[in-house]
């Protein structure tokens, strides 16, 4: 945090005094022509009264003398604390001046990740942010379906399709989204619509994610083979629904894994792509990614707000009983002895949490473009060690233990 010191200065003020006019030969008696207005003459003030029906300059009283010219006003005069006021100053209070952020350095390789982890975030941020801000606006369409009972929640789903489209604009993206939006009530008609677009439905969907109406709040992705990216959105009761559903980061969770599934379309790896790229990426990657996507793409003008939403993944670790997270925690999360492993107790949420740090630091060092071209390099035929390899210009057995140190400093520093 910036210390600012702020100077307190005021300004002298230009007087206006308006003088009054001065006649030669003012006597007392003469005529004057309006009553009530003075004049000076000489070292005597006269006022004009009436006198009987006439309007005549009175008898006058003595007044010092008024200089005919007044010094010029300082323009802006300086003074300390306590100082004596300037006579015939009016203070003017100045406005503080606007604080200068000073950017953290940034991390450039994996050699310098240590040295410069405070700027690890806010690069991350920066980079991804200018990204959305610098884009064209995309064209792709967005269709919305509300089950028959289900409440019309404020879903902003469109501007989470559109930021997230910036943030990987370049990269393959979907043609359309399809976002289906049911409540409890609702499940039978949500199955029957996501089956209608869906390439393999396993007929539970709806189910899974919805089992009472208190917890109905699940979402998840797919593509089909059109390139139709579809998010099966389940809506809780109204007094409570989570923000995380109506002001779009669920929206733009869901729809980033629509980007991430296509681009293995038309790859040897396509029939996984639709539903399941964990089989070639590492889980927290996918999910992490997802993760990270939202938190930027609704906070890409504000640092603050992206680093509120982003604590949400820290305090994930400094609020479990998992731990203690230590680099050597990390080391396995990041390389465990079997894939399986993700989907165990230790790390089945971590994977979004611990994920999105992990995103955070490939962002800041190469910038938001990273994440698809992994994933690309990964559909394409490299496995996930010889995609690293080649974006990064370092091994991914010698990455994880970096990568470990920093998380665990990050979660303890936080």
């Amino acid at each position: 945090m910036r210390r600012i010191s702020t100077i307190a200065s005021i300004a002298v003020l230009s007087l206006s005094i308006a003088t009054p006019l001065s006649f030669a030969g003012i006597k007392s008696g003469n005529v004057c022509k309006k009553l009530g207005i003075t004049t000076i003459d000489g070292s005597r003030k006269y006022t004009c009264i009436k006198q009987g029906k006439k309007l005549v300059w009175d008898k006058g009283i003595l007044v010092k003398a008024v200089p005919t010219k007044f010094p010029a006003p300082t323009p802006t005069a300086s003074v300390t604390p306590n100082a004596a006021p300037i006579p015939g100053a009016t203070p003017i209070p100045t406005a503080s001046p606007t604080p200068t952020f000073t950017a953290p350095a940034r991390p450039k390789s994996f050699g310098d990740l240590l040295e410069n982890i405070d700027g690890i975030s806010y690069w991350a941020w920066a980079t991804s942010a200018e990204k959305i801000k610098n884009s064209s606006e995309t064209s792709i369409e967005v269709e919305i379906l509300f089950g028959p009972s289900t409440t019309k929640i404020t879903h902003n789903t469109n501007l989470a399709v559109q930021n997230v489209s910036k943030l990987y604009s370049g990269a393959i993206s979907p043609k359309k989204i399809v976002a289906i939006y049911y409540s409890y009530e609702d499940r039978e008609w949500g199955q029957s619509t996501f089956e209608k677009y869906s390439l393999r439905p396993k007929g539970d969907e709806t189910k899974n994610m919805c089992q009472t109406a208190i917890t109905c709040w699940g979402g998840m992705a797919e593509i089909d083979y059109r390139g139709i990216g579809i998010l099966l959105m389940s809506v809780n009761e109204t007094t409570k629904i989570d923000k995380q559903h109506t002001s779009g980061p669920l929206q733009a969770h869901e729809f980033a894994h629509t980007f991430q599934a296509t681009q293995f379309v038309g790859t040897t790896k396509e029939f996984n792509s639709y539903c399941c790229i964990k089989h070639y990426l590492p889980w927290w990657t996918v999910e992490g990614g997802a993760t990270f996507a939202e938190t930027v793409a609704i906070n890409f003008d504000s640092f603050d707000g992206y680093k509120i939403y982003m604590s949400k993944s820290y305090n994930d670790f400094l609020f479990s009983s998992e731990g203690p997270y230590t680099k050597e925690w990390f080391e396995k999360f990041l390389q465990p002895s079997s894939p399986l492993m993700w989907g165990e107790k230790q790390y089945q949420w971590k994977i979004y949490s611990g994920g999105a740090m992990v995103e955070e630091i490939f962002v800041s060092l190469k910038g938001p473009d990273i994440s698809m071209n992994l994933i690309r390099d990964v559909a394409i035929g490299f496995s996930w060690a010889e995609a690293f390899e080649k974006n990064f210009g370092i091994s991914w057995s010698s990455a994880v233990p970096i990568i470990a140190e920093i998380l665990a400093k990050k979660v303890l520093n936080n």
